[in-house]
């Protein structure tokens, strides 16, 4: 099996429904119950890079509001990226999403070495969140503009790589769990291991409908 992540190019959101959808179902520590988790992600050239995720869950935790808000206290799902061109690099941005569509982003080297990014800078991701009966949805943009100040990259073209891995998680003891997309060892509950993260690379949108399970490859 190919060890990337295939980030389709799209010609806009509307097309992230083509995308291979990875699995978040690496459930470890304290889990007091295990949603079912997935999700998307493309690339519009131009434009960003384009998440999409879901979860089973019903009613989820939402006292979250406002940028920068501490969503991993309610239901989160989240991406981390590392779009450095080092391998060995710890550089990376994370991305915490809510069901009120309430986002919280963070730059920096490894856990306690963490810079929030600014309300602007947050709102230009456009995090939404739709609730349904039995799920709900969140996305966010994670911009070209965002990562180029943050990253030395002249562009993103068919074959660029980088590193990332996706989470869904709830700090709150009575719904308390932690899953990822690429498995992570460590004995406590930490999210912030970038040594963790799978790989991803852009390439063409052949839409061909598979699931895709990050935990099947071989990580980095």
């Amino acid at each position: 099996m190919n060890s990337d992540y295939p980030v389709f190019i799209l010609s806009s959101e509307k097309e992230i429904e083509q995308c291979p959808v990875f699995t978040v179902d690496e459930f470890r520590w304290n889990c007091v119950y295990h949603p079912e988790t997935t999700g998307q992600l493309g690339y519009i050239p131009g434009k960003g890079f384009f998440l999409k995720m879901s979860c089973m869950e019903s009613n989820p935790m939402r006292n979250q509001f406002g940028p920068n808000s501490m969503v991993y206290k309610d239901s989160a799902m989240e991406g981390f990226f590392c779009f450095s061109k080092e391998t060995s690099s710890h550089n990376y941005i994370n991305f915490e999403m809510n069901a009120n569509g309430s986002l919280l982003i963070q730059r920096g080297e490894g856990r306690f070495h963490r810079t929030f990014l600014s309300k602007e800078e947050v709102l230009s991701c456009n995090c939404q969140a739709e609730i349904f009966s039995d799920h709900w949805t969140v996305s966010t943009w994670i911009p070209e503009t965002l990562i180029r100040h943050y990253y030395d990259i002249n562009s993103f073209s068919e074959g660029f790589t980088f590193r990332c891995n996706f989470f869904k998680v709830s700090e709150t003891p009575e719904i308390e769990h932690y899953a990822s997309a690429y498995p992570i060892n460590s004995t406590e509950p930490n999210f912030h291991l970038p040594e963790f993260f799978g790989t991803a690379i852009i390439v063409p949108n052949t839409n061909t409908s598979r699931n895709y399970k990050p935990s099947e490859i071989q990580n980095n």
